[in-house]
């Protein structure tokens, strides 16, 4: 009984959570392809080169292009075999997706380097009004640290 209940079971599972996989990986093209085209002039991302640009937008077309040549596929066949694509290669494609593109959307921009006139200054001890403190504690130079503390 088992060997005819389980392929059945698992069509259905897989029909009822497929389209949510399938939404899933739509978001995830749609997001990265839209901060693709959002990003190009803005100066928070302009430390991304070329390729990375288009290493994503790569990822993002083919994820999209294979989704529809799988729902296509899947569409052909009836309920009662075996599907074309199953959720966890959806799965795995969105992820795909979002591996390849997150580290490139949050790459830190490079830190910039400051003048060596600016360098030279911080380089300088500055001249203050105030003696620097005591090697013998945190206390304003007004205090006296000569009394001991009084203990029972």
């Amino acid at each position: 009984l088992q060997k005819l209940g389980t392929p059945i079971e698992r069509r259905q599972v897989e029909a009822a959570t497929r389209p949510t996989a399938v939404s899933n990986l739509q978001r995830n093209v749609e997001f990265f392809s839209n901060w693709l085209n959002t990003s190009q002039g803005d100066p928070k991302f302009e430390h991304i080169t070329e390729e990375e640009r288009l290493k994503c937008r790569t990822a993002c077309d083919e994820a999209s292009s294979w989704m529809y040549e799988m729902l296509d596929k899947q569409g052909i066949l009836p309920q009662n075999v075996d599907p074309a694509v199953t959720v966890a290669e959806i799965s795995a494609k969105s992820k795909a997706v979002h591996e390849a593109c997150n580290p490139i959307m949050h790459k830190p921009a490079p830190k910039k380097e400051e003048p060596p006139e600016a360098k030279e200054a911080e380089g300088a001890p500055m001249e203050t009004d105030t003696p620097p403190p005591a090697a013998g504690g945190d206390a304003p130079a007004g205090e006296s640290q000569a009394e001991p503390m009084q203990t029972d």
